[in-house]
């Protein structure tokens, strides 16, 4: 119990730690909140129900990356930079905590972009969309924290982390049918853009919702647990910090 205590005293340290910043500047999570509604609203006045449906399905899995490409990313990233991680590394904080630490810290985040969400969702009657694609996105959590953990880790001496985080964010959720239905896209282009994990849990979210897809849902499959492999190695690899 005593050690269990002490591994919960240091998780919640970490994580008060690298939530600090925000509390102090909580007009980030308006912006945010802001963001979300007004994005959602526009296709939803764009596309009507259909714009709206794709609309919540993209904004649900673009959040979900974005919490481990982004946030937890640019977390260990500037922690790096910083120096705070070396503090971290001479301390009783092993790495198992710090990880913990940082993912409960970002998580504060989330709130500012699903409450909006599932407002809307209830109010237009769409909560199967939010929870279908939440259940489709569960792996997605995972190889996008492992991406963030490759980035955090594995860049070296980066002036700015948030130059690699963000565009790799963007490009993953904007450029491939996540926001859209990959039907829009040739044949060609569409395999290529499915193979991205993004793409291929947001059009396996389509399967779920819409009872049919653009691509046969075992290859969709496939394309996610070979990427649950990759991102397992991933982690195995810079799964720990490497100092010069």
């Amino acid at each position: 119990m005593r050690r269990l205590i002490m591994f919960l005293r240091g998780v919640l340290g970490v994580a008060m730690l690298d939530v600090a910043p925000l509390l102090r500047q909580p007009g980030w999570m308006i912006q945010e909140a802001s963001m979300t509604i007004a994005f959602i609203i526009m296709l939803w006045a764009l596309g009507g129900s259909f714009g709206l449906k794709n609309a919540l399905i993209g904004m649900i899995v673009a959040t979900i990356f974005g919490v481990g490409v982004n946030l937890i990313g640019q977390s260990i990233g500037y922690d790096k930079i910083m120096r705070i991680l070396d503090m971290y590394i001479a301390s009783p904080i092993s790495i198992p905590k710090y990880f913990l630490g940082v993912f409960l810290g970002e998580l504060i985040w989330l709130p500012s972009m699903l409450i909006p969400l599932i407002t809307i969702t209830l109010l237009t009657g769409q909560h199967m969309i939010l929870f279908l694609t939440l259940l489709a996105s569960l792996p997605l959590l995972f190889i996008s924290i492992s991406i963030g953990i490759f980035i955090g880790f594995g860049v070296r001496n980066p002036t700015n982390i948030s130059a690699i985080t963000n565009p790799t964010a963007f490009i993953l959720s904007f450029l491939p049918p996540v926001y859209y239905p990959a039907t829009f896209l040739p044949p060609i282009v569409r395999e290529i853009s499915l193979i991205t994990p993004t793409a291929a849990t947001a059009e396996l979210a389509r399967w779920l919702v819409f009872k049919e897809a653009s691509a046969d849902p075992l290859y969709l499959l496939t394309t996610i647990i070979i990427w649950i492999i990759v991102s397992i190695i991933l982690i195995i690899i810079y799964g720990r910090p490497k100092f010069d």
